[in-house]
């Protein structure tokens, strides 16, 4: 969520700050909006890939499975974040403990502020981005955030619509990270 106008900073593999505003925003759904930037970024600067779409072939989609997760707060502090992956909704707790995972000492609690902060899962020294952390409109903390699998299709189709509507030269799309080198769960 990041208003159009506004400045953002992005640090490229040098420690370089290369400064963007967003020109277009559009919402796709459950507090998860994507912009396009008024310039593109160099190489550089890297991407995260996405949880991808068939994940549930590999790891426990049952909503009720603990995995061992990392996410940030405005203070721009990475801690453990226990999720459970589901439909659509991915949840949390300060207070849970993800098999082969850090103990609780490890967690924070979301609080105010910390809307749209990244949720990460740490895969062969690779960060794959799963969730942002999600504030109801009624500032209630929903211990969740969407899950970006399910919403990989409208993500990419709204962020082709930006594309074409700021006549740029690239067809942004969302890069899922493969997991098929992993042993299928059945």
């Amino acid at each position: 969520m990041h208003p159009e106008a506004y400045l953002a900073a992005f640090l490229d593999t040098n420690n370089v700050i290369y400064w963007r505003t967003t020109l277009q925003r559009v919402d796709v759904g459950n507090d998860t909006s994507i912009g396009i930037l008024n310039t593109d970024l160099p190489p550089s600067v890297g991407y995260m890939p996405v949880i991808p779409t068939n994940f549930s072939n590999y790891l426990p989609a049952n909503g009720t499975s603990w995995v061992q997760g990392i996410a940030m707060n405005q203070g721009m502090s990475l801690f453990s974040q226990p999720m459970t992956l589901g439909n659509p909704y991915i949840n949390w707790s300060s207070s849970a403990v993800a098999p082969f995972g850090l103990v609780t000492n490890w967690n924070f609690h979301i609080v105010g502020g910390d809307s749209s902060d990244p949720n990460v899962f740490l895969i062969n020294n690779q960060m794959v981005l799963v969730t942002h952390n999600y504030q109801e409109s009624t500032n209630t903390w929903t211990g969740g955030g969407p899950n970006y699998a399910y919403q990989f299709d409208v993500i990419n189709q709204k962020a082709h619509y930006l594309s074409t509507n700021n006549s740029v030269g690239s067809d942004y799309q969302l890069t899922p990270y493969c997991l098929t080198n992993w042993p299928t769960i059945h």
